[in-house]
């Protein structure tokens, strides 16, 4: 019998212990005999199935991990959807455009602003909550109500009242304020100039000027003291739906009354006090000559 197998009938009990004993000898029996006899004290669970099911329950319980709520996510989302949109109408500009006649606005905190046609306004559509501050071009006339100053910004200068009316034009290079009523301040390259009823500032002369406040109101006409022709033209143009075109290099500037409700009479308003001849030009252009 080879000696890696005797010891295997042994213990299956194919090999008697005087068998053993004549192999190995008495003192290597009793040692077997000693080894065989503690092991067959012990014992070992052996599962019936190896199933996942049934070694799960021998696992330690797991604690299910936090999860967070679709729906608070989804309130938090349209949380800030909501406060985005909000700001960005606060911050947005609400503007107004004159086209080919007068637009008589009131502003949020009360104000009144006449624009003439071709005229631009704009501000912040929190207007009169912060403070009143707006950017124009062109020609407004305004009618302020009292309380936070009311700022009048343009390219060529600002105009800053509390309380009063006023009137600011605004071309490219010519600036002009004239106050009705109340007190203006007026600021131009860094200087400040301070106008009270019947006096105005303009970029011409650099100057304080006298005018009548009575032609501030009227609403049949418009006056104005010293203003670029140019832009009386490009004011009768969009009121009567014209094109006009001055046939000369020179400058000009106008003073004098222009009828707001009678085309005949505001071409005659411009073309009189300069002796210009008026010709028709081609899709009824109107060609002002200088004569």
């Amino acid at each position: 019998m080879k000696n890696e197998n005797y010891l295997a009938e042994w213990i299956i009990g194919n090999l008697s212990d005087s068998q053993l004993v004549k192999i190995e000898g008495q003192v290597a029996l009793d040692k077997y005999l000693l080894i065989k006899s503690v092991s067959s004290k012990l014992s070992i669970d052996i599962p019936q199935t190896l199933q996942w099911s049934h070694f799960s329950k021998t696992l330690p319980e797991k604690k299910a991990p936090k999860t967070i709520s679709m729906t608070w996510i989804y309130s938090l989302a349209a949380s800030l959807t909501l406060l985005i949109g909000i700001g960005s109408i606060f911050l947005s500009q609400k503007e107004y455009l004159a086209t080919n006649s007068f637009a008589q606005i009131n502003l949020p905190d009360g104000s009144a602003v006449k624009l003439s046609p071709g005229a631009k306004l704009s501000h912040a559509r929190t207007f009169g909550w912060t403070n009143r501050e707006l950017f124009m071009e062109g020609e407004v006339s305004y009618q302020v109500t009292k309380g936070k100053p009311f700022i009048v910004n343009t390219k060529n200068g600002t105009v800053e009242v509390l309380g009063t009316a006023f009137r600011v034009i605004h071309t490219d290079g010519y600036f002009e304020v004239l106050c009705a009523e109340g007190k203006v301040k007026v600021t131009h390259q860094e200087e400040t100039y301070f106008l009270t009823k019947g006096l105005s500032f303009n970029t011409i002369d650099q100057q304080i000027n006298e005018f009548e406040p009575t032609q501030f109101g009227n609403t049949s006409s418009v006056y104005y003291s010293k203003v670029p022709l140019n832009h009386v033209i490009h004011l009768i143009e969009n009121l009567y739906n014209l094109n006009i075109e001055l046939q000369s290099n020179k400058s000009f500037y106008f003073t004098g009354v222009v009828p707001l409700n009678n085309k005949e009479k505001a071409i005659k308003s411009i073309s009189l006090p300069f002796s210009f001849g008026i010709k028709e030009g081609d899709n009824g252009n109107l060609i002002l000559i200088e004569e």
